[in-house]
């Protein structure tokens, strides 16, 4: 097994490890739903207070499922994606900056001089 193909199985058995969770997660929220609910009709209230845990635990279960199953295409795909934008956003910064100060590299003290008198204080900020 060479260093990608161990890479991928890397990234593999973490993504793996975190459906595993996500649905046990899952599986625990919809077991203390009855749980939940025995509790709330039997404590002989008038208040069903069952629904507040249940709905905030759940919106937390939502949240990881939606998250280890890639849901919305927020997952490695997407990232990498992202970063090769901004890669390339920050080369064509550094590209026109190179280009910019390049026409300055060949000045001598006299052209720089009379660049100075031509820019006033106003015009930095």
């Amino acid at each position: 097994m060479n260093m990608e193909e161990s890479d991928i199985f890397i990234k593999a058995s973490k993504k793996a490890r975190v459906k595993k969770r996500a649905l046990v997660s899952f599986i625990t929220w919809f077991a203390f739903i009855f749980f939940f609910m025995y509790i709330d009709i039997n404590d002989g209230g008038g208040i069903d207070w069952a629904f507040f845990p249940i709905f905030g635990w759940g919106i937390g279960v939502l949240i990881q499922c939606l998250r280890a199953f890639d849901y919305f295409g927020i997952g490695d795909k997407w990232e990498k994606e992202e970063i090769q934008k901004e890669i390339a956003k920050r080369k064509k910064v550094l590209e026109a900056f190179d280009l910019e100060t390049r026409e300055y590299e060949n000045l001598n003290l006299e052209d720089l001089r009379d660049l100075r008198k031509e820019t006033r204080e106003s015009d930095f900020v």
